[in-house]
């Protein structure tokens, strides 16, 4: 057959091989790491930092008010993103025919992402409206000082939100992306 050469050993240096099947590769492989990787300058992960929580949180004010997740974060270079990803197991109560209730992303004590439970129309006993809440921002705090993130929630219209406790856990995630 042409083309082809069988060899138990070989001298000198394969760098110019191309075209090898990858199937025809056999035998310990080196690992590749990506450690040595250079020209990525953005959108390395730089660190992460989350938390879970089950501590059972009511809130029934009509203000925004903490509840118990809260995180911070030392961004590397002031150019940094931190990704904010909050997924918070959570029950909100109402009797009215329209109840919801707001919960919100806080860096230090700037809101810089809002979101509200859905609507709710009492159908049974309870007239609750069950679910969790997922959200998300890339936020650029623009500071290489400790930041912390925090989440809030108010009632609305609704008689109260409940997170975690018998309701789920909740978990909150900072990831610093390099710039």
């Amino acid at each position: 057959q042409a083309g082809l050469l069988t060899a138990t050993t070989f001298a000198g240096s394969g760098a110019s091989l191309t075209a090898l099947p990858a199937a025809q590769l056999t035998g310990s492989l080196p690992a590749i790491s990506g450690a040595s990787l250079t020209g990525i300058t953005t959108g390395k992960v730089l660190q992460v930092v989350s938390m879970n929580s089950t501590t059972a949180v009511t809130v029934t004010s009509a203000s925004y008010v903490d509840v118990s997740i809260s995180l911070a974060i030392t961004p590397a270079a002031t150019s940094s993103r931190i990704l904010v990803i909050a997924n918070l197991a959570g029950v909100t109560y109402t009797t009215s025919n329209s109840g919801v209730a707001k919960t919100q992303i806080v860096r230090g004590s700037t809101s810089i992402s809002e979101k509200r439970t859905g609507n709710y129309t009492p159908g049974g006993t309870d007239n609750s409206w069950q679910g969790g809440l997922n959200m998300s921002i890339v936020d650029s705090p623009s500071t290489a000082s400790e930041v912390t993130y925090k989440i809030q929630a108010r009632k609305n219209e609704a008689v109260s939100i409940s997170f975690e406790g018998t309701n789920g856990q909740s978990s909150f995630t900072l990831i610093e992306i390099g710039a």
